[in-house]
């Protein structure tokens, strides 16, 4: 057999070449075709497995975000956690064996590969044929016999590697020793058939981050239209209206309570100089000295006590809800807690455990993610780990997927379906409940304080020492609270409505500072309470009581007494000038000026009588039952009687918002219904009158009758429309009025007290209820007077309405003169004061005294004390309403009493006049 040929040599070459290549890249092309196939399969059947296993809902936030294809391509499969993925390891295994097997063959015979292509080159390029090798140089036909030698020695091993390729390397390993080690130094590998340019080596995983985003996306939903949301809002208008509080407060008092808080009088000259704390602790304790004059050390106290009171007053902010100042925002959070009130209970426990679970899927997902950040780098982590994680993920769609089934059936209550007066009316019935749902909300809790005060006043107040030593009545706590805030102000207008004992809180105060060595207090009020005044003081305290009223004699001894001794001077609006002239600089410590709407033109004279007496005095009250806050120029005059500056402050800021901050520091006033769990639910008040000297003359004349003049004295207070009893009545009428009650008033004389009654009182009813009013047409009236805002004034013959009648609209009851049987009494009341009454009924009592109205009441309703005693108790009250009226002394009998004592109190008066003479 010859010697290779350039024909031979150039074939050889080719394959050479081939051989190279495939050498250097190593290329396998059935395993790697097998291991394509392999991988794309397993890839498929995981994703496919995993895509089963997410519920429905979730695969539904996978779709709103990215396509299949493009959630497949994102896909990647735990190879090396998977048993399933055994062929796609062996074909990976076999493929770094065999691309081994021929890196080595490379190493090996990559020298001779190079020779014998170099040989071959040459042989190609210069064999020629055998006539043309005579025309060769000898050299290179030396040089060509060696490279065909050469090329014929070894080109066996191009057809070996040719075989091996073949038949041994490009297929599936014959042995699996090493595999464990491969998996564990060639992870890659392994990992790199499913690597594409979707594949998230190192960042989020795409799916983690479309449920991430759903979770906050559902969470923030559901927290604006849960009852979550209710909550926020409700919190962030509070912290609003707070914030509002606070301003005002700081505006208003905030200088005065800083200035009762320093003693230094240096100090407090230089607070005249500002209007709120705040401006105080802008400025620094250098500009403070140098502006104000002061040293560093008090400027530094200065501001300390500013930042102090400041911190105290934001501590105890709470706004007021009240029905005058329920618009805006007020108004806004009455809805919502409306709204939160009647949330469904079972809807709201559930959207909180939603919450609550997207809450700790957050969670689940940063643990998770702390393991392995995306499925690529779960093949990273040992077996036990990675069973961890799969079950942590298919945890956190199970709990997902629970969250969305739940979410789907909440419906929408973030509003209720009340209008605003709807809400407004829903307040004024059960404003503790709207309170109570404030704190259970906001967690701000609110202490009692029946009033409009700013809440750090409130416990400045509470902690005022009162003696009260000598006192014989017990304070309820809103009279404690308003006691206490006359004398820690000094300087007061109580403006309580009626009823809730503004004379009691006046008395404790004069006999507490009479413990204090104040011994002079004066006393001016209208004439028609002055007989009240005296009684009650001397029912209520140990001062000494001195009348400044009659002849001229007796009251210049009385005011001498007072002066020397003294206690309460006690006089009317009338005699004010007649004691301003007898004492041009009285020495008082303590003026009550009670029903002081009455001096409310400081033009007119009684004004400026009243405001002369009472200048100089330390402490100073001024008392009415008048609703002023919507009468800002007459409180302003009152409040100048008391605080020139301040009544000149709020006259030139007139802020319906501010006012009443501006005067906590002076006006008082609490209303019934914010009092309601304190007073009792039947209140009985005497209110004592005198006679003016034609009612006494009638009354005398009517005794000289004899026994038949009895009906004309017991009508003797209401003979003409100079009556006290007429005008307590207009007082109390008045006032129900502005307070929006009702009142029914019982007399047994309709043709001569309720008569005069109706042709001066406002604001009544249609048509006297008496026995000759037809019974339709009495519940006629009724009706309308129970559903007219217009009427608040009942007249009722007390013989014809006091049986079978209900009227619970109205809560006031005032009775004319004392009755024969006191059962006549008790069913009046009881036509107010009985079942389904939700408001506290007050009885009014009215008395004349040295008359028959005394008389009846000492010998026929003796038992009025113990019932008063017990009233607090509803059974004992209802038991006393129905007394057993066949006990009651026989009727004659008592009028033969009464009559003779009354007869023998004339004679008596008689006697002294005669002696006087």
């Amino acid at each position: 057999m010859g010697l290779m040929d350039k024909f031979e040599a150039k074939k050889l070459l080719q394959e050479l070449d081939t051989i190279q290549n495939f050498l250097s890249e190593k290329d396998l092309p059935r395993l790697e075709r097998k291991l394509d196939a392999e991988a794309d399969n397993l890839k498929r059947n995981m994703f496919d497995e995993w895509l089963r296993s997410i519920p429905k809902s979730v695969k539904e936030i996978f779709y709103g975000k990215l396509t299949y294809d493009q959630l497949y391509s994102k896909f990647f499969p735990s190879v090396l956690h998977s048993s399933v993925s055994k062929n796609e390891i062996v074909l990976v295994f076999s493929i770094l064996k065999s691309r081994n097997k021929m890196e080595q063959y490379q190493l090996k015979y990559s020298e001779k590969l190079n020779n014998l292509k170099v040989c071959l080159q040459f042989i190609k390029e210069n064999d020629r044929s055998k006539f043309l090798s005579i025309f060769q140089n000898h050299d290179i036909k030396q040089k060509l016999l060696k490279a065909k030698e050469f090329a014929e020695e070894n080109k066996n091993l191009v057809s070996n590697i040719l075989d091996k390729q073949k038949n041994e390397w490009d297929e599936i390993a014959d042995s699996f020793d090493g595999l464990e080690s491969s998996l564990q130094n060639e992870q890659l590998e392994y990992l790199k058939p499913f690597i594409n340019e979707d594949t998230e080596k190192t960042k989020e995983d795409k799916i983690f981050k479309n449920i991430r985003e759903f979770i906050e996306n559902s969470t923030h939903q559901l927290s604006m239209q849960s009852r979550n949301s209710i909550e926020e809002n409700v919190r962030n208008i509070w912290k609003q209206l707070k914030e509002e509080e606070l301003d005002q407060q700081l505006n208003s008092f905030s200088i005065e309570m800083l200035k009762n808080q320093i003693k230094d009088e240096q100090i407090r000259d230089a607070v005249n100089n500002f209007d709120n704390i705040k401006q105080i602790i802008s400025l620094s304790v250098t500009e403070l000295s140098e502006r104000y004059d002061l040293d560093p050390q008090k400027s530094g106290d200065l501001i300390k006590e500013a930042k102090n009171l400041l911190e105290k007053i934001e501590s105890n902010i709470y706004p007021k809800l009240t029905l005058d100042s329920l618009r805006g925002s007020r108004l806004r959070l009455l809805h919502l807690l409306n709204a939160y009130k009647n949330y469904p209970a079972d809807q709201a426990a559930e959207e909180k455990l939603v919450l609550e679970n997207y809450n700790k899927l957050e969670e689940k997902l940063n643990n998770l993610e702390e393991i392995a950040p995306n499925r690529y780098l779960t093949n990273s982590i040992n077996q036990e780990t990675f069973k961890y994680w799969c079950e942590s993920e298919a945890e956190i769609y199970r709990i997902l997927d629970g969250c969305i089934q739940v979410n789907r059936t909440f419906k929408r209550h973030l509003h209720d379906d009340l209008s605003d007066q709807e809400i407004k009316t829903l307040f004024e019935k059960d404003s503790p409940t709207f309170y109570a749902l404030i704190e259970e909300i906001t967690g701000n809790k609110k202490s009692y304080n029946p009033s409009d005060l700013p809440d750090y006043i409130v416990q400045e107040v509470r902690k005022t020492k009162l003696d009260l030593k000598g006192f014989k009545a017990h304070l309820r706590p809103y009279q404690d609270f308003g006691s206490k805030y006359i004398s820690y102000f000094q300087k007061t207008l109580l403006g309580d409505e009626m009823g809730l004992g503004k004379t009691i809180q006046a008395l404790a105060v004069a006999t507490h500072l009479s413990n204090q060595g104040y011994k002079h207090c004066l006393v001016i009020s209208p004439l028609s309470v002055l007989e009240n005044w005296k009684r009650e003081i001397e029912k209520w305290t140990n001062l000494k009581c001195f009348v400044f009223r009659g002849k001229k004699a007796i009251k210049e001894q009385n005011l001498a007494q007072w002066k020397e001794e003294g206690g309460i001077l006690l006089t009317n609006y009338s005699h004010c000038g007649i004691l301003r002239e007898s004492e041009e600089d009285l020495d008082c410590n303590f003026a009550i000026v009670d029903e002081a709407h009455l001096i409310k033109n400081p033009t007119t004279k009684r004004s400026k009588n009243v405001s002369a007496l009472i200048k100089d005095c330390n402490y100073k009250l001024l008392m009415t039952g008048t609703a002023l806050e919507n009468r800002i120029d007459e409180m302003i005059n009152l409040i100048e009687f008391l605080n020139e500056s301040l009544a000149k402050k709020v006259s030139n800021n007139l802020n319906d918002k501010t006012y009443k901050m501006d005067v906590a520091q002076v006006y008082l006033r609490r209303k019934r219904k914010e009092v309601l769990h304190e007073l009792p639910k039947l209140a009985v008040t005497t209110m004592w009158s005198s006679f003016n000297e034609e009612e006494q003359d009638f009354y005398d004349r009517a005794i000289g009758e004899g026994i038949a003049g009895l009906m004309k004295m017991r009508r003797a207070a209401f003979i003409d429309t100079d009556s006290q009893k007429l005008q307590q009545i207009i007082d109390i009428c008045t006032d129900a009025h502005e307070n929006n009650e009702k009142v029914i008033v019982f007399s047994f004389f309709k043709n001569y007290v309720l008569h005069l009654l109706k042709q001066n009182l406002p604001f009544l009813a249609d048509d006297i209820v008496s026995g000759d009013l037809p019974s339709s047409q009495r519940q006629k009236v009724i009706d309308v007077f129970s559903e007219n805002p217009d009427q608040n004034v009942l007249l009722v013959q007390i013989d014809a309405g006091g049986f079978g009648l209900n009227i619970q609209a109205a809560n006031r009851v005032i009775l004319c003169e004392p009755q024969w049987k006191p059962s006549t009494e008790n069913q009046a009341i009881s036509r107010a004061y009985r079942m389904g009454q939700n408001r506290n009924v007050m009885v009014y009592r009215l008395l004349t005294k040295e008359s028959i109205d005394e008389t009846m009441m000492q010998i026929i309703h003796h038992k009025e004390d113990i019932f008063n005693t017990y009233a607090n108790d509803s059974a004992v009250a209802d038991a006393f309403m129905n007394n057993d009226s066949s006990k009651e002394e026989n009727e004659a009998v008592m009028k033969k009493k009464v009559f003779q004592i009354e007869r023998e109190r004339l004679e008596k008066k008689k006697e002294a006049v005669r002696v006087n003479e």
